[in-house]
């Protein structure tokens, strides 16, 4: 019996280190287990994890890896013949904008030179005093606004003392394209160029209705810069102004034979 007992006691170290080997085993056998059972619980996420961190995936991963990495090639070469197609449409709107602008060009240059053909004389400072100049211009239309209305013109030149020149300079050589924001001027400049009455007696109609159109705001003011300030810095520029200017202006008679200028 104690001889058993020893051989017990020397066999117990062993036993234990096998028993402690078995309850290992079963632990990592029941983790396997518990593993698999949660993937094929339906856990993707975890499955998900345990592929991407598997160092050799499966065929299956490597195959939508391809599949995918086939599709965003495809999608990339799409693209760039989109933006191939697109950059060659560019270049072709481009030429076609470049020669348009070419087209625009010349006939600007046209139009220009039509319109110093009615117009040079008044940049020329040696025609200033001429029949032809700008102080000449000036005069006329001065004119023509005091037999149109001699109140107005009368206020302007004797009671506020302003000198046309002050104002009407500016509206002749510069074809009002100061006065007005460019859509009104637009409206202007296709009145004065397409009138059969002459450019030059447009304008200045034009230029007679504006002083007609601030009449009363003219005729409120008895010194010299009321007058000035209204007559340079002209209050009348909405659609609406510039449209009843130009209706005045194409009823007006004609600057020639009001002047009695007609046919000289």
């Amino acid at each position: 019996n104690n001889n058993n007992n020893n051989n017990n006691n020397e066999d117990g170290p062993e036993g234990n280190n096998n028993n402690s080997s078995g309850s290992r085993r079963r632990s990592d056998a029941s983790k396997d287990a518990m593993a698999t059972s949660t993937i094929s619980n339906g856990q993707n996420k975890t499955a998900t994890t345990c592929i991407s961190n598997d160092p050799h995936p499966p065929a299956s991963t490597t195959l939508r890896h391809d599949s995918s990495s086939s599709s965003s090639s495809s999608s990339c070469s799409s693209s760039s013949s989109s933006s191939s197609s697109s950059s060659s449409s560019s270049s072709s709107s481009s030429l076609l904008s470049s020669s348009a602008l070419l087209d625009a060009e010349s006939d600007a240059f046209w139009c220009f030179s039509e319109l110093m053909s009615v117009f040079r004389d008044h940049f020329c400072a040696h025609l200033d005093n001429s029949a032809t100049g700008v102080r000449a211009t000036i005069r006329k239309l001065m004119d023509y606004v005091g037999r149109l209305d001699p109140e107005l013109s009368h206020h302007i030149d004797d009671t506020a003392k302003v000198d046309p020149q002050f104002f009407a300079f500016r509206w002749i050589t510069l074809l009002l394209s100061q006065e007005f924001p460019l859509p009104a001027v637009l409206v202007l400049w296709d009145a004065i160029f397409s009138d059969p009455r002459g450019r030059m007696d447009t304008l200045l109609r034009v230029c007679a209705a504006m002083m007609l159109s601030v009449r009363e705001l003219v005729l409120a003011e008895e010194e010299f810069a009321g007058v000035i300030r209204i007559l340079q810095r002209f209050p009348l520029t909405t659609p609406k102004d510039v449209d009843a200017i130009v209706r005045l202006a194409a009823v007006l008679p004609p600057v020639d034979r009001v002047l009695g200028l007609q046919g000289v």
